[in-house]
């Protein structure tokens, strides 16, 4: 079962909802016993805000990509003003996963990475950080023209080793949505946010056998469909195609609803409470 980053507490890395999620550990152990383990979101663009940990850490061991002026480079990302650890430098990336040892108090038995393009919603030029922001590059220095292929493939690595330090006797769980050539060293991946479709049904498939060619074993799309509704035919022509992937998850926008009730519900769902075009209140407390 894996939690998206709804079950953070407003949108923060390695925190948690505790309205949500009063006992998450003790809900994780609860699940562990009946053979179920939890996956837990981990994005990397950290909160701008003083006194938070992940924050204040993050500062004190210079983990944050800056731009040429020394300046911390910020972006706008869900949880608001952001900051991005440079995992091109070996030192952030023992600094990040050893934050891993949070999540695993949690409960959470693995970890799937998000938005680690890495994304900003701020207009760069590019929904990404500026080409003139400064990275380690393992020493050398350069701009982010030069760390933007590998920064996903980086921060797997920094959560693959930190997992294995804290967890030496485990195979760390991890998938992310971006990488590059080699991160099956690291873990695996999944198609990010395929269109509802057929055709992104279709290009599922195609995805899956490419990166299989590339030397990537691992990796799978979002059953569905990321966004939409996808008819009661199309969802189950996407589970059988899932059953045959390595990674086989459903994953979709909240916004989706409840997929596994069918198309009429759906429709329902989709008003909020209102009647829906069957002139039912058949969803009126969803």
């Amino acid at each position: 079962m894996h939690l998206d980053i709804d079950h953070f507490r407003g949108h923060r890395v390695f925190t948690v909802d505790r309205e949500r999620f009063p006992d998450l550990p003790g809900l994780a152990a609860d699940l562990r016993e009946e053979g179920v383990r939890l996956v837990s979101i981990v994005d990397p663009a950290v909160k701008v805000e003083p006194g938070l940990p992940v924050y204040e850490g993050g500062r004190a061991v210079d983990a944050f990509v800056r731009d040429a002026r020394g300046r911390e480079v910020r972006g706008e990302v869900w949880p608001g003003e952001s900051v991005y650890p440079d995992f091109t430098d070996p030192k952030v990336r023992t600094w990040w996963g050893g934050l891993y040892e949070e999540r695993l108090a949690q409960g959470f038995s693995g970890v799937w990475h998000d938005m680690n393009e890495p994304v900003s919603f701020a207009a760069f030029g590019d929904p990404t950080l500026p080409r003139s922001a400064r990275h380690a590059l393992e020493g050398r220095g350069g701009d982010h023209r030069e760390a933007h292929n590998v920064y996903g493939m980086l921060m797997a690595r920094a959560g693959y080793e930190g997992l294995c330090a804290l967890r030496p006797q485990e195979r760390p769980f991890v998938f992310s949505r971006s990488g590059w050539a080699g991160m099956q060293r690291y873990g695996g991946t999944w198609s990010g946010d395929v269109a509802t479709g057929w055709p992104g049904l279709r290009a599922s498939l195609a995805l899956v056998l490419g990166l299989g060619l590339c030397g990537v074993p691992y990796s799978g799309p979002d059953i569905g469909g990321f966004t939409g509704f996808p008819s009661p035919e199309l969802y189950l022509r996407w589970f059988q195609l899932g059953a045959y992937l390595p990674l086989f998850r459903t994953h979709a926008a909240i916004a989706a609803g409840r997929r596994e009730r069918g198309s009429s519900a759906r429709r329902c769902w989709s008003t909020r409470g209102r009647r829906c075009a069957s002139g039912r209140d058949c969803c009126r407390t969803s």
